[in-house]
């Protein structure tokens, strides 16, 4: 179980796929009793909302024959334990690829930033719950505070102009840079460049970040939302970025921060060893073989 949030998945299967409404009430009421056939019944009509996922997550509609499951969070284990009683449940670190040796200047260098610069990535898709917005507000607050930091995009490229107008209205265009999508190789290494990370994801369908692993593996720490699995991080690894009003000037704080302590880099062989206890692709393996051993 990587999202701890099924409800997507049921409408794609019932209804995208099959068209079959009655199976979709079905299922919900399966889940959540009368709530959930109100749910059904609204969206029968056109009704829905973005948070109707998150508060009707239909774990028990599309789990409820598992013998097993596997997770990922602290968080994670204990939801399935209390929908599932008595059910067999593994938590385990999520596995990425291992980048190995990195050269972080020659990385550094092939993004085009200086010595002098604070360099602030985000990894992978740009997604409204992602808060691109608060982190370049962020960023331009910190640099109106003095201090020499960027922001690179990599992964998902939209070709936003609302994004770059923010940007350009903010006048920071040109400290904001965006990669697309890189050759696999470079895409495992790119966060080796960074300074910080930086994982924003409200609402959270209860999944453990692959994004922050990246970092981590690469040595960098990430800044996350303080709220649920993202607290589980070491903080020291991981800050924490209260989720609200207040984002935008947490993470402009945390660059100054960042500007002003002579010690930050000395995080990044501790951010690897968070990466080494438990999330290598061996360790995983490892561990899923053990717990299927013990399953009759």
């Amino acid at each position: 179980m990587h999202d701890l949030v099924l409800h997507h998945l049921l409408v794609h299967d019932s209804l995208d796929a099959r068209g079959k409404p009655d199976a979709f009430t079905a299922a919900m009421q399966t889940a959540h009793g009368k709530s959930g056939v109100a749910i059904a019944e609204a969206r029968a009509f056109g009704l829905t909302g973005n948070l109707d996922p998150f508060l009707f997550p239909a774990l028990k509609a599309l789990l409820g024959e598992t013998e097993a499951l596997i997770t990922h969070s602290e968080i994670g284990r204990s939801r399935l334990e209390q929908e599932f009683p008595g059910r067999p449940v593994l938590q385990m670190g999520l596995p990425v690829a291992d980048p190995g040796p990195v050269d972080r200047l020659k990385i550094r260098e092939k993004l085009e930033i200086s010595d002098g610069e604070i360099l602030m990535m985000h990894l992978g898709f740009l997604t409204p719950e992602k808060g691109v917005g608060a982190i370049i507000g962020g960023l331009a607050a910190a640099r109106s505070a003095g201090v020499n930091a960027r922001l690179v995009l990599v992964g998902e490229d939209t070709g936003d102009a609302e994004l770059k107008n923010a940007a350009e209205n903010l006048g920071i265009a040109a400290a904001v840079t965006s990669t697309g999508w890189l050759p696999w190789d470079e895409m495992v290494t790119a966060p080796a460049a960074a300074d910080v990370g930086v994982v924003l994801r409200v609402p959270s369908a209860g999944e453990t970040s692959a994004a922050v692993v990246r970092f981590l593996a690469c040595g960098t720490p990430a800044a996350v939302i303080a709220r649920r699995q993202f607290l589980e991080w070491p903080e020291e690894v991981a800050p924490r970025i209260t989720p609200g009003p207040s984002t935008t000037a947490e993470i402009a704080r945390l660059l100054i921060r960042i500007s002003k302590d002579g010690d930050w880099q000395t995080r990044r062989p501790n951010a690897r060893a968070v990466y080494e206890n438990g999330h290598t692709p061996q360790q995983a393996a490892k561990a899923m073989v053990d717990f299927l051993r013990t399953l009759n």
